[in-house]
């Protein structure tokens, strides 16, 4: 009989037309919404056509694909706009980047050229410093030697004179005894002071020799000893071995003697004035060593110390804070240790005592064949 077999003829027709026009298209249509809602907006959508209620159906479901559709194509370029703004703001990222490094290197290429500007700067004004110095040493030099040369031959005949004197005077109580010693202690300190000038302006060569640093140390201290202050005691740290090294034992002899002198003068008083002692226990410690493949000689006083401002000053020629001398003596230390290719260091505590530290390189002998090719030239 069929689906709509039974019934009256008129009641068929209807069932068919109803089947044809209506339930067919909203099955079809509602198999189109269900492709729809898979995202499959390629295919057109039937029954547009129509003028009815299914038409009007269909119309909507058409807005709505192509609203769909619309909203994909949006989503779409948004996702590009945004993937062409972050790669944009990467790329702006990494020029920062670069731009902040190359700032950042460009700093420390100024900074660094600052420091050797500096750097050159400061060396230039310390060799022209030191071109000052030199030419006011050697203009120092020249009058100090001819000074010296001067006076020590009419005060060589002083000291002559006063030889005699004493000689023809003694036992015969004519109360010149105390006269004659004021005679010789001042022609001891006016030798000395030509002494310092000499060592100060003497730019012979070195007469080196093989020594043994601690042996002759401790030589030279023991016949020191007796012209020292009685008060003054001296500790011996003798420690740079027996190992003979070259240098020239007159004239490291000068720096050995200056520095003792001046520990124990800045100890037990001025000018040779011993009674009344400014340190108690006053004491001078001379010790030697080998380190950095250098010797030193380092002499140490637990005296009143150096003041900051004549620390800065003390190295100075002519500077001096005694009420005798010339201020020669730690410049002509000096002179001699950088002849031996080496020098001297200056430590001291306000009321602490003081330490000078003269240095020579244990190869010695190179040193002074560097001085005396300069001198030469």
């Amino acid at each position: 009989m069929g689906r709509y077999g039974g019934g009256s003829p008129n009641k068929r027709v209807a069932l068919l037309a109803l089947h044809r026009l209506v339930i067919k298209p909203v099955l079809g249509t509602a198999r189109y919404l269900e492709a729809l809602t898979g995202g499959r907006y390629g295919e057109a959508v039937p029954y547009v056509a129509r003028q009815d209620e299914i038409g009007v159906m269909a119309k909507a479901i058409e807005a709505l694909r192509q609203t769909s559709i619309e909203k994909i194509r949006l989503e779409a370029e948004a996702v590009e706009v945004r993937k062409r703004s972050d790669e944009a703001r990467k790329v702006r990222e990494k020029e920062r980047a670069a731009e902040a490094l190359r700032l950042h290197m460009a700093n420390e290429s100024i900074t660094g050229l600052n420091a050797d500007l500096n750097r050159t700067v400061a060396m230039l004004q310390q060799a022209q410093d030191e071109n000052l110095r030199k030419g006011k040493l050697a203009q120092l030099g020249q009058l100090t030697a001819t000074v010296a040369h001067e006076i020590r031959n009419p005060l060589g005949a002083v000291k002559t004179a006063a030889f005699l004197i004493e000689r023809k005077t003694r036992d015969k109580s004519l109360g010149l005894e105390g006269p004659m010693q004021r005679i010789n202690n001042g022609i001891a300190r006016c030798d000395k002071i030509i002494t310092e000038l000499l060592d100060f302006t003497r730019t012979k060569a070195l007469t080196v020799s093989p020594q043994s640093l601690d042996d002759w140390v401790q030589s030279v201290i023991e016949e020191e000893r007796r012209s020292l202050p009685a008060q003054v005691s001296i500790i011996l740290s003798l420690r740079a071995g027996s190992e003979p090294v070259q240098f020239d034992p007159s004239r490291m002899r000068r720096v050995l003697i200056n520095l003792l002198s001046n520990a124990a003068e800045a100890m037990v008083g001025k000018g040779g004035k011993h009674d009344t002692v400014a340190t108690p226990d006053p004491t001078v410690t001379v010790a030697t060593r080998r380190i950095n493949g250098n010797l030193e000689i380092c002499i140490t006083d637990n005296g009143p110390g150096i003041s900051p401002e004549n620390l800065a000053m003390i190295r100075e020629p002519l500077f001096t804070t005694k009420s005798f001398g010339v201020g020669l003596g730690l410049p002509a230390i000096e002179n001699i240790l950088e002849q031996h290719g080496g020098g001297l260091v200056i430590e001291s505590v306000l009321g602490q005592g003081a330490s000078m530290t003269a240095w020579i390189p244990v190869r010695c002998g190179d040193a002074v064949a560097e001085t005396a090719s300069q001198m030469v030239a």
